[in-house]
């Protein structure tokens, strides 16, 4: 596949996808009030901050480790999911259930994301995009109508675990390793740095 197709095949799922979610987002914002509206994203924001510790950035880390077949995928994997799975237990005391669970899909959106990048399946990339963000809309609709902003939140997250498979299958098959040959460190940790930084300055007012 040449380079202009690859990018034209991720760039679609892309295109495609962010359509299906911004009409939808349209719609929504046409049908609840502002600051219903505003709750929403307010509460996405959160989670999607608090995902990137338990990711330790490792977005991008994920996607060289995964396409050179290192060791390291599963621990920094089950570090994630374990992370995400105290967060949803201690999101479910505080009664933030909606919180937890949506973190816990955006750890399993980047893991599957991530691998279908690595392995060069754009094509399966794109259309498992487009599906997710379909299947935002559709859920985060239906949750709206069911539980109001709560069910919206758990539609978006909902929507996360098309990528489930992926985590299952990788944590059965990989093999549990730190060593120092496969394990870059600071790979991780420069990903993680810059991740933070993003955010600092989105999340920096403007003058």
């Amino acid at each position: 596949m040449s380079i202009i197709k690859k990018i034209t095949t991720i760039g679609f799922g892309d295109i495609v996808g962010s359509g299906i979610t911004v009409i939808f987002w349209f719609y929504l914002a046409s049908i609840v009030n502002p600051e219903e509206y505003g709750q929403i994203h307010y509460i996405i924001s959160i989670a999607t901050f608090t995902s990137t510790f338990t990711l330790l950035g490792t977005g991008n880390a994920l996607i060289v480790f995964i396409a050179k077949n290192k060791d390291v995928v599963k621990p920094l994997l089950s570090f994630s999911i374990i992370s995400g799975g105290i967060i949803l237990i201690i999101s479910i005391l505080f009664d933030f259930f909606s919180i937890g669970i949506l973190i816990l899909g955006i750890i399993i959106f980047v893991y599957g994301i991530s691998r279908d990048l690595a392995r060069k399946d754009f094509k399966k990339y794109s259309i498992n995009i487009i599906i997710q963000k379909a299947f935002t809309a559709v859920f985060a609709f239906i949750g709206w109508q069911i539980l109001g902003i709560d069910g919206v939140i758990y539609g978006v997250a909902l929507s996360y675990f098309i990528y489930l498979r992926y985590v299952i299958e990788d944590l059965k098959k990989s093999e549990l390793s730190f060593n120092e040959g496969n394990f870059n460190g600071s790979l991780v940790i420069c990903n993680f740095a810059c991740s933070r930084w993003l955010l600092y300055r989105c999340a920096s007012p403007r003058v």
